[in-house]
């Protein structure tokens, strides 16, 4: 499956491998994202123009500063925004006019990666269990 974001050869980030995460630049807070390519793709702006309206969610969870609201809904819910967001950067997509064929919002929300700054994309509550394994059990 091939994108219309350029893609170098060997890069990590491509239509099968969408990570999110939580980054800034200098102009703006915390916005979450996904990695394509050498870009960060700000998933905050797109959800405030409306772009995932078509997707049976609450889109608000992407205006977050940490990724928690958006984990919180579950695999169903992630399954069909990832596969949105492929439909959408897909080089045939037929969202063409959504984001592709859009400069003027492509300019707004397709940011260089060395552009950004990464940040914890989680909020950690006051307990973390790492207890995993016969190696942690063995060790307490």
């Amino acid at each position: 499956m091939a994108s219309w974001v350029d893609i170098p050869q060997g890069c990590d980030f491509t239509l099968a491998n969408l990570p999110y995460g939580v980054f800034s630049t200098d102009s703006s807070e915390h916005h979450i994202g996904i990695a394509i390519g050498e870009y960060a793709l700000d998933l905050k702006k797109l959800a405030q123009e409306g772009v995932f309206s078509g997707i049976s969610f609450d889109p608000t969870t992407l205006e977050s500063a940490t990724l928690n609201n958006y984990a919180a809904l579950g695999r169903d819910v992630h399954r069909n925004v990832r596969s949105f967001l492929q439909e959408l950067l897909r080089v045939d997509t037929s969202y063409g006019s959504i984001l592709r064929d859009n400069p003027e919002r492509i300019q707004r929300v397709l940011i260089r990666l060395s552009d950004i700054t990464m940040h914890l994309p989680m909020e950690i509550g006051d307990y973390t269990d790492f207890f995993v394994g016969i190696h942690h059990a063995q060790n307490v």
